[in-house]
């Protein structure tokens, strides 16, 4: 009974070494370039690459802030891709980006050009290849009956041609409309 205890203990004992001697080996092993045991680690997450569309939303949305109104401020982000040509568009082909939004209450006049600004500011800014902005600005519009509706006020095109021409540090938002490749603006708006 007392060999098998003695070779039980040397067995335990050799056991203890032989984990302490994989420990010291395993330790050194970093330098080595070698890596140490298996870890859990947690695996890296996916990169997540983002659309032309959400690049170009969450620049515009940055730029023209929050509504003062009950409306969406930022109502349409469309970026048209390839050969397709939308129903909507009149001057919108490939390579075309789509802002709509809501000019807000106070000062909607003075606003509506700077708004403007920063939309063309942000979109080319981006980094997403576009060749025309097409920016269409809503307002609420009392018919003769006097009901209020949401409606177009700015229907603006800009080539990429022209917006690559302004200098962002002093253009003045009062000379946007002079700029425009095309459009319509609402005759409370026109100078």
């Amino acid at each position: 009974m007392k060999g098998i205890l003695k070779w039980g203990a040397i067995g335990f004992g050799g056991f203890i070494v032989l984990v302490l001697g994989i420990g010291i080996f395993a330790g050194d092993s970093e330098d080595a370039g070698l890596t140490q045991g298996i870890s859990p680690t947690t695996p890296p997450a996916p990169e997540t690459t983002r659309s032309p569309q959400q690049t170009i939303s969450d620049a515009v949305k940055q730029a023209l802030g929050e509504s003062d109104r009950d409306v969406k401020r930022v109502q349409v982000i469309k970026v048209v891709k390839g050969e397709e040509k939308p129903e909507w568009a009149v001057w919108c082909g490939p390579g075309c980006v789509e802002v709509e939004w809501a000019l807000n209450d106070r000062g909607w006049k003075n606003n509506a050009k700077r708004d403007l600004v920063d939309i063309l500011k942000a979109v080319h800014q981006s980094g997403v290849p576009y060749d025309d902005i097409y920016a269409t600005g809503t307002f609420s519009k009392i018919d003769i009956y006097g009901n209020a509706s949401e409606g177009p006020v700015i229907i603006a095109r800009f080539k990429r041609s022209t917006v690559e021409k302004i200098n962002w540090d002093l253009f003045q938002s009062d000379d946007v409309f002079r700029i425009m490749d095309g459009g319509k603006i609402h005759k409370e708006l026109s100078d």
